[in-house]
């Protein structure tokens, strides 16, 4: 599921979410808040969490059907325009991790280093803003 990229009105809570089977990428800040939003809402965790770091793997379980994620929507962009996987908000999955870029002081960067810092910065503008951006 994807809070992102979903245009349905479909909610899930973290009590429904429960009960479901997961499939996540096997990264220590995504388990960490997964098991966070459950500790939250005094839940269990799910009785099935499977944890992969790959991207083509929870493309190819979620098209089955039996499996539940929570990962960014442009991983599976495609797979929810085609309607091959149902998209469903999820707030308490929600989360924002901060990333970083090191840089040498003793040079300026490269041009594509600062196409890379340029995709970042825009990338990270609050949604609202781009979504005001792209209407004027």
């Amino acid at each position: 599921w994807s809070s992102d990229v979903c245009s349905s009105d479909l909610r899930i809570t973290p009590q429904e979410a429960a009960k479901l089977k997961w499939l996540l990428l096997d990264q220590p800040h995504i388990l960490a808040h997964f098991e966070e939003v459950f500790r939250r809402a005094d839940l269990a965790m799910p009785a099935t969490v499977t944890r992969t770091n790959s991207v083509a793997l929870i493309k190819s379980v979620m098209r089955r059907g039996d499996f539940a994620t929570c990962v960014h929507g442009e991983f599976l962009t495609a797979e929810i325009e085609q309607g091959r996987i149902i998209a469903a908000r999820a707030p308490a999955f929600e989360y924002v991790f901060g990333c970083g870029l090191f840089s040498r002081t003793d040079q300026p960067p490269s041009s594509a280093a600062e196409h890379v810092i340029a995709t970042i910065r825009q990338r990270c503008q609050p949604r609202r803003s781009s979504a005001v951006n792209a209407k004027n």
